[in-house]
C-alpha cells in the first residue's frame, strides 16, 4: 500500500485531462463555508490560485470564482448541528438529521467531464481539519484507463438498490 504526507487540499485539483468540472458532492460533521469556497472548490474548479490566499483574493479572482460556480453543481450534506455562516446561491449545504446518531461521514465526489475523484477521510471541511489536524484520508481517480474490478461496480449497484 502506498502512503504519502500529501496535503489533503492538492487531491481538490484536478487530475491531468480531467476536462471541466462538472459535479462536487462533499459531507462533513462541520463545515466553514469560508474555507470550502475559497480553498476546495477553488481548486476544484482549477482557479490558478487559492481565492483566499494571502494578497491574492483580488475583485477579478472573486468574479472568476462565481461565474465559474454557475456551472457546476455542487452540494455540501452537513450535520444539522453544524453553524453554516455566509451560505452562497452557487452551491446547496443540505442539514442532514440521523436517527440516533450524527453525520459523521467526511466523503468528497469530484466529478470533472473525464475524471471522477473519490476522497474518503476523518478531515472535516474546515482549515483546521485540512491544515492543521493530523488527519487520514485515501483517494480513488476513475478515468476511462483506470480499472475497477466487477465487483466494485457490483457491489455499488447492489447498494444503490438498497437505498
Amino acid at each position: 500500500m502506498f502512503m504519502s504526507e500529501q496535503r489533503l487540499l492538492e487531491w481538490w485539483l484536478p487530475p491531468e485531462g480531467a476536462g471541466d468540472p462538472i459535479v462536487c458532492l462533499a459531507t462533513s460533521f462541520t463545515f466553514d463555508t469560508d474555507f470550502f469556497r475559497d480553498d476546495c472548490l477553488a481548486r476544484f474548479i482549477g482557479l490558478r490560485s487559492s481565492v483566499g490566499e494571502e494578497g491574492v483574493g483580488s475583485l477579478a479572482q472573486i468574479n472568476e470564482l462565481e461565474e465559474r460556480l454557475a456551472e457546476v453543481t455542487v452540494c455540501v450534506l452537513v450535520d444539522r448541528s453544524a453553524s453554516v455562516d455566509g451560505r452562497n446561491l452557487r452551491w446547496d449545504v443540505v442539514p442532514i438529521a440521523v436517527p440516533g446518531g450524527l453525520l459523521h461521514a467526511k466523503t468528497a465526489i469530484l466529478i470533472w467531464e473525464h475524471a471522477v475523484r473519490v476522497i474518503i477521510g476523518s478531515a472535516n471541511l474546515t482549515p483546521a481539519g485540512y491544515r492543521y489536524q493530523r488527519e487520514i484520508a485515501v483517494a480513488m481517480d476513475l478515468t476511462n484507463v483506470t480499472t475497477v474490478p466487477m465487483s466494485f461496480w457490483q457491489g455499488y449497484e447492489t447498494a444503490m438498490n438498497a437505498i
